[in-house]
């Protein structure tokens, strides 16, 4: 866990969870109770992850490479980062430039890195001696060549390290070869590159001989090189913090004579370009800090290689070397092949060789998504369910990278059709107006197959699935027409995996097999499939708009089509946030408001809300409730009213634009700051008590709003605080958000008879579960607030609108 934000002592100082505290609760009407807070047991800090999609538009594809994931030059490591992005992300440690780490150094970047790392292998670490078999090649005839292939430069291998040679390679094999700790970590660097480059240049050797036995069938291909840069111990780039690497891997493609060193690579190596990682640690004791290291640089992996699955990674303690892949959820390591031993190398080589014959999509590459000569999206494929065919389309721009060192890996590429795709007849959507389509590509969650490899009739956690259904409940109203994520085509990505021309879900069964679903079934991960989503409209970042006008207008928009969702539908978002409300530019200064991204939605059935729900969202805009991992609260539109409020704060606290947010940058001791912390039950304590009486909000959120022409959000955001957390329609005893020791409660109550939680039990002192069972009230209330601060707005616009018309006629 990474320590709390360099702020945090500017932050107002929180009550003491305890039993006996008190403070004094000033409340509008002037009347003043006794406040007793509980003290509440430590919570769990595991955040449901997932990089946030978005439907920007970034009109410069290689910008991506700079602003988005990765550094330029080599730079001091002190060098402070001051790039103020879009939004914060989620709970884990975010990219350099984020606004999470606005002020930080590098320094202090990476060791929060390292720290979050340490953590994940004690949590996320499988050791199967299975890992070597997912390189092993799928067809009948490869696996008798790579065992042949195997046997002779194992063969080869021994003959020189027993022939006492006096050469450079010998030498450099020799000495990782005969012992099994090593005084330091340096000189190992060209010995382990030996050794790759010894087998690589061998498998080439012998793939020549062995070929002739299976000459003219089908399968058989020249194996790939894995060979090392020759920078070893360098800051590759790509890398958004120059974390060093110690050995790096690439695929070079063979000639014809078997040499793969034909093929140059720049001197210096660039992520783009990596197949695997290899981290080296003198001492077989010192693996948990290998283990560690590999997690740090899979991040940079997965924001350089957009057409990348999961990695594979080396650890090399000493003489102990353990293959290792890193997935959306785990790290799977091998058994230890010590190559101080015969034996050891023996299974090092076969799985050296089965790596270099093995498919692409068997090296972690998703084969449905197609590169260019410089490593840029140019095709991806959206399987389309309906009509059981891939449909290509030509990328235009990268809008959302994956950032995360695990999670869903999302990815969101703005396209247009192929010229290569067949007209859709059976479509029930077209591309949007200008022909451009928004496809999202993510490791999603899904109900779990059967054990008899039978489907389940229905999976509740599709995202297809219940945009399908929103599109169906929400046909013919009007009204929200236009301001919700529509589906194209959608559904888990297919690809051939077995020969035969037929092709396979991709998902973790199907990429991991007996690795993924051996142990008890308790400690297994959870089922992911490989979604891919195309979605209409495509629309910019609500940090785009042009004024706070434009935004109340945006956000408006956006909870009238949730509301009309979960009524009409059935269906609770439960992730509202900066990442997930877009917006549309529809001229002459007007904008429509967008929903997407309903990778945490959930179909509420009458009756069946969860009474101790998963934790979802975007930590900074996360509800109290949300946040807590001991709230029994059930989960309702009021945790996303909640989140809506936050997100507002936000914007008008850091800037509700880029433009504005230049401001903010030298503002970095504020309280709301404290939302970012990756402790949720801080994030939830410092919510409570900014939140707990309208003048503690105002003191610590709205007089510290950015620009004094945030006037009319100020507004907006105090009268949906005050209808969330003082509804006139309730109990002074269900207001605030910290809970209150009642002395005579029921003389302090004015038009007692009036509120709708009169009959309720007084010594439920827990105030958002009080307000939960008056959730579809208090959310229509606050619906209503926001339409009519929307209908102000837009007479604003249209104002400014006939004011810049008639300026050219008076002139």
């Amino acid at each position: 866990m990474s320590n709390p934000p360099d702020n945090a002592d500017s932050l107002p100082s929180t009550p003491k969870r305890n039993r006996n505290s008190e403070k004094r609760k000033q409340l509008d009407n002037d009347q003043i109770a006794t406040l007793q807070r509980k003290k509440r047991p430590a919570r769990s800090s595991n955040v449901t992850n997932g990089s946030p999609p978005s439907f920007c538009l970034n009109s410069n594809k290689n910008s991506e490479g700079s602003d988005n994931h990765t550094g330029s030059g080599e730079g001091k490591h002190n060098h402070v980062v001051t790039v103020l992005p879009p939004t914060p992300m989620k709970s884990k440690p975010s990219h350099s430039n984020s606004k999470d780490n606005l002020g930080k150094s590098l320094d202090q970047i990476r060791n929060e890195r390292e720290e979050y790392a340490k953590l994940q292998v004690m949590e996320k670490l499988k050791v199967d001696k299975a890992v070597a078999d997912l390189a092993k090649p799928r067809s009948n005839a490869l696996v008798r060549l790579t065992t042949n292939v195997a046997r002779r430069v194992t063969q080869r291998l021994e003959s020189m390290l027993a022939s006492d040679d006096n050469n450079d390679e010998y030498a450099h094999l020799a000495k990782w070869t005969k012992q099994d700790n090593y005084e330091k970590e340096t000189p190992m660097y060209p010995w382990i590159s030996a050794f790759f480059g010894f087998v690589s240049r061998e498998i080439g050797l012998q793939h020549i001989k062995s070929y002739t036995a299976t000459r003219g069938r089908s399968g058989i291909n020249r194996p790939r090189a894995l060979l090392p840069f020759e920078k070893t111990n360098g800051n590759p780039d790509g890398s958004d913090d120059y974390t060093r690497t110690d050995i790096l891997l690439r695929a070079n493609h063979r000639d014809a004579s078997g040499d793969g060193n034909a093929q140059h690579l720049a001197a210096k190596p660039n992520y783009k370009d990596v197949v695997a990682v290899i981290e080296v640690k003198h001492l077989t004791t010192e693996e948990t800090q290998a283990f560690a290291q590999l997690i740090i640089y899979s991040r940079s992996l997965y924001a350089n290689q957009h057409n990348r699955r999961f990695v594979w990674g080396f650890t090399v303690c000493g003489s102990h070397v353990r293959a290792c892949v890193l997935t959306s959820d785990n790290i799977f390591a091998s058994a230890i092949m010590d190559v101080s031993k015969c034996e050891g190398r023996k299974e090092f080589v076969s799985l050296l060789v089965k790596m270099s014959y093995c498919a692409e999509d068997q090296m972690g590459y998703d084969p449905t998504i197609r590169l260019d000569g410089e490593g840029m999206v140019d095709k991806i494929d959206v399987y389309d369910e309906d009509t059981y065919r891939m449909v290509p389309y030509k990328c235009v721009a990268m809008t959302v990278i994956a950032t995360r060192c695990f999670g869903r890996h999302t990815r969101c590429f703005l396209c247009k059709k192929a010229a290569s795709a067949q007209p859709d007849a059976n479509s029930s959507s077209s591309a949007d107006d200008d022909g451009y389509i928004v496809i999202k590509s993510a490791w999603a969650y899904s109900a779990h197959r059967a054990k008899d490899g039978s489907e389940k009739a229905e999976d509740a956690r599709s995202e297809a699935l219940l945009m399908r259904r929103i599109a169906k409940g929400l046909e013919g109203i009007g009204s929200v027409a236009g301001k919700y994520a529509k589906l194209i085509h959608g559904g888990a990505v297919r690809f051939e995996k077995g020969g035969g021309g037929s092709t396979e879900e991709d998902n973790t069964d199907t990429a991991f097999g007996a690795v993924f679903s051996s142990g008890p079934e308790e400690e297994l991960p959870e089922f992911r499939i490989n979604q891919r989503l195309a979605m209409t409209p495509w629309c910019r970042p609500l940090q785009n708009v042009a004024n706070v006008d434009q935004l109340i207008v945006a956000v408006a928009d956006v909870m009238e089509v949730h509301t009309a969702i979960f009524k009409e539908c059935r269906i609770l978002h439960r992730d509202i946030s900066l990442n997930n409300m877009m917006f549309r530019d529809l001229g002459n200064g007007s904008v429509g408001g967008v929903l997407i991204d309903f990778d945490c939605a959930k179909d509420i059935k009458a009756g069946s809300w969860e009474t101790r729900p998963e934790r979802t969202g975007t930590l900074p805009y996360m509800s109290v409730n949300n946040l807590e991992a001991d709230s029994l609260v059930k989960r309702t539109q009021l945790d996303d009213w909640e989140s809506l409020l936050y997100v507002l704060c936000w914007l008008g606290t850091t800037g509700i634009n880029n433009h504005d947010g230049e401001a903010y940058k030298a503002k970095t001791r504020l309280p709301i700051n404290a939302w970012q912390h990756d402790n949720p039950a801080m994030v939830a304590e410092s919510k409570r008590f900014i939140l707990n009486t309208p003048s503690s909000f105002v003191m610590a959120i709205l007089k510290r709003f950015l620009k004094p022409e945030y006037s009319e959000l100020s507004a907006l955001v105090m009268s949906l605080y005050m209808t969330l957390f003082f509804n006139e329609k309730l109990l002074l005893l269900s207001h605030g958000t910290v809970e209150v020791a009642w002395f005579n409660q029921r003389s302090l109550e004015r038009d007692l008879e009036t509120c709708l939680d009169k009959d309720d039990d007084i010594e439920l002192r827990d105030l958002f579960e009080r307000r939960v069972k008056y959730a579809e009230q208090i959310a229509d209330d606050l619906l209503q607030v926001i339409l009519e601060e929307r209908s102000r707005a837009l007479e604003r616009i249209n104002k400014r609108n006939s004011q810049a018309q008639s300026q050219p006629a008076a002139t």
